[in-house]
């Protein structure tokens, strides 16, 4: 039976609406919701979104999940396989027509991570998360990689490293379009898993006029939707990352990476116009990246790669 949440008189609203959107889960879906079973002192509702056909296993396990839930769960379904961008725009846009609004703060979950426990309670005492509705949060993130055929469970009390998109000295919050920019010239790991953004963020990503076409980027792309001024991080990390050789974020092609550079270009040109000085710091970013492409092509240079920064303080 298909429940739909009240989003007008949700208990606990001040809270972030979980998001798990599902693509192929299987065990790694059943792993990630076994995590879940602290949700209901830490979020508003929860949204399932599971991008299959209406006969798939993974369906039948968000509702299966969803009877025995301590806390409202809304579980989507696209009835067929749909590309990650046309998924997001599947749920943002039901909920969008149910009457979640805007301003409701998300926090977004991959189908093969998980909540960490530890961190929830730490970063979140009573429920009460530190976060503010002009501000992003990304990360940190516990990280673990396993094999494309392996599930692994973490043991209760083993410690696992934790990464960081803020590479020290920075001083948390960072302006958006400087984090962005600082990003764009020297990239580190960035996953969405565990961003907090409002719902608003995300629905100007779906309604803007050059779309995206792949998931890259989406954390720089909602870090400067319009009204986000900053980005921040948690004191500790309240999820775990399971990394591995054929997950999305790994087999994304290269020109769908490149058509999603040139529309972050368009988003982030669109933010920094209302301030002068805005406009001045991404144009010197643009030319930094122009000069770089210059030298990688006459073989002077070559592209930065991705920085895995680890932080030693969580």
């Amino acid at each position: 039976m298909e429940k739909k949440i009240c989003w007008s008189n949700l208990p606990h609203g001040d809270r972030p609406v979980l998001v798990l959107p599902v693509y192929k889960g299987g065990e790694r879906f059943l792993r990630c919701l076994r995590s879940l079973d602290v949700a209901h002192l830490y979020f508003a509702a929860i949204v399932i979104s599971v991008n299959s056909r209406s006969d798939s296993a993974d369906l039948k396990h968000a509702f299966d999940f969803q009877t025995s839930a301590g806390l409202p769960v809304e579980v989507l379904n696209t009835q067929s396989e749909l590309s990650s961008m046309d998924h997001t725009r599947f749920w943002a846009n039901e909920l969008r027509r149910t009457g979640l609004r805007p301003e409701q703060m998300l926090m977004w979950i991959g189908h093969d991570d998980e909540l960490d426990p530890d961190g929830l309670a730490f970063n979140c005492p009573n429920g009460v998360w530190p976060i503010d509705s002009n501000t992003m949060v990304l990360g940190p993130w516990k990280l673990r990689h396993e094999g494309v055929d392996e599930l692994y469970q973490v043991p209760d009390g083993e410690s696992l490293e934790t990464w960081t998109c803020f590479p020290p000295p920075n001083i948390k919050p960072v302006p958006s379009l400087e984090w962005v920019c600082s990003q764009l010239v020297h990239p580190t790991y960035l996953n969405l898993t565990g961003g907090i953004f409002s719902f608003g963020s995300m629905l100007q990503v779906i309604d803007f006029t050059y779309k995206k076409i792949s998931g890259m980027r989406m954390e720089m792309t909602l870090a400067t939707a319009l009204g986000t001024r900053f980005v921040t991080e948690l004191p500790t990390a309240i999820t775990i990352v399971y990394g591995r050789a054929d997950s999305d974020r790994a087999t994304i092609p290269v020109q769908h990476a490149r058509q999603d550079d040139r529309q972050l270009l368009a988003w982030v040109t669109r933010y920094a116009f209302g301030s002068r000085q805005s406009r001045l710091r991404l144009a010197s970013t643009i030319g930094s990246l122009f000069t770089l492409r210059l030298q990688v092509a006459t073989g002077r240079g070559k592209f930065p790669e991705e920085d895995w920064v680890v932080r030693y303080d969580s």
